[in-house]
């Protein structure tokens, strides 16, 4: 121990002066988010898995097209007790269609998806929507907001649906906006 403390402004117990190298210090975090395991999500993929879960809704889409003609034929037979029948038929028909296709969409696209990050479709050609910072689900939240900002980026021009095709990361605006990425991976609970 010296028998004199340390000058004023030096640093206590012997450590090098301002300036010294330094070893064994934390690095730099390198820059932005890993890629993820399996790599992003191609733009193919994507798309496939967007067509199958359009096959999720279809039987919905024809039950409404079926209460649209009943509408229609009713419409046309002129009035009288049949075309009654077919007008209110095709309006129960047209509401219950609406209420499953609503269903079907809360399921897969919001609450499925928010939770998990597959909807019938992602999990059919192996991807899967997750939150970029972390690499976690979504939540159900963002998956609503994900589903809004891709039909109102789409309106114009299907910018939304194009954008990966340029994007290094193969992202859309919307993830861009909500900070998720697709990526590459299938779910261990199907096989193969």
């Amino acid at each position: 121990m010296s028998p004199h403390p340390p000058p004023y402004g030096a640093p206590p117990n012997g450590a090098p002066p301002n300036g010294a190298l330094q070893h064994g210090g934390p690095g730099h975090p390198a820059y932005g988010p890993p890629v993820p395991p399996g790599g992003y999500a191609s733009w193919g993929r994507r798309v496939a898995g967007y067509l199958w879960d359009i096959v999720v809704v279809l039987p919905a889409l024809a039950a409404m097209a079926g209460g649209a003609v009943l509408l229609a034929v009713g419409g046309a037979t002129g009035e009288g007790g049949a075309a009654t029948a077919l007008i209110v038929g095709g309006v129960l028909v047209l509401l219950a269609a609406y209420a499953w296709g609503f269903y079907l969409v809360f399921r897969n696209i919001w609450f499925d998806q928010g939770r998990t990050g597959w909807t019938f479709g992602k999990r059919k050609v192996g991807i899967r929507v997750l939150r970029e910072v972390d690499g976690r689900p979504m939540g159900v939240g963002n998956a609503v907001a994900r589903w809004l900002l891709h039909g109102l980026l789409n309106s114009c021009l299907m910018l939304d649906y194009l954008w990966p095709l340029w994007d290094p990361r193969n992202q859309t605006l919307t993830d861009k906006i909500l900070g998720t990425v697709v990526i590459h991976q299938h779910d261990p609970s199907r096989p193969g």
